[in-house]
């Protein structure tokens, strides 16, 4: 029996953290964190692994792109797979976040079942770079 993967979404928005969390509830344990602060500090105490995290790019305090410069300092967080949310879906603001160690990038409005496919697909490769 697979023990379920636990995914630490990363948004300023109680709505869009509610959307994700109803997304996602049946398939992971889901935490949540409204800016990449409470984010660090919630996976520098996080007794449980987080095996992805999505993240929204846009935020007070400290964005995703912050964010993605402090966890690429830390050898344990630098390999947990990022997933970039964002409502710019231009081809600039895609290329960017892959260059700032994002693993993947969905656009917003969300799509369910994209979400949990590139998530399913962001956990695995994840797995299997350990593994090697």
């Amino acid at each position: 029996m697979d023990i379920q993967k636990t995914v630490l979404v990363v948004d300023d928005s109680t709505t869009n953290r509610s959307i994700l969390c109803d997304i996602l509830h049946s398939d992971y344990t889901v935490i949540q964190a409204e800016n990449g602060i409470q984010a660090l500090t919630k996976l520098k105490k996080q007794d449980k692994k987080v095996d992805a995290i999505i993240l929204d790019i846009i935020m007070p305090e400290m964005d995703g792109y912050e964010f993605m410069d402090k966890i690429k300092q830390d050898k344990t967080l630098s390999q947990i797979p990022v997933i970039i949310l964002t409502e710019k879906s231009d081809r600039g603001t895609e290329k960017k976040v892959l260059e700032s160690g994002a693993w993947d990038f969905v656009p917003k409005p969300y799509d369910a079942d994209i979400i949990k496919l590139r998530l399913k697909n962001v956990i695995a490769r994840s797995q299997v770079s350990l593994l090697k």
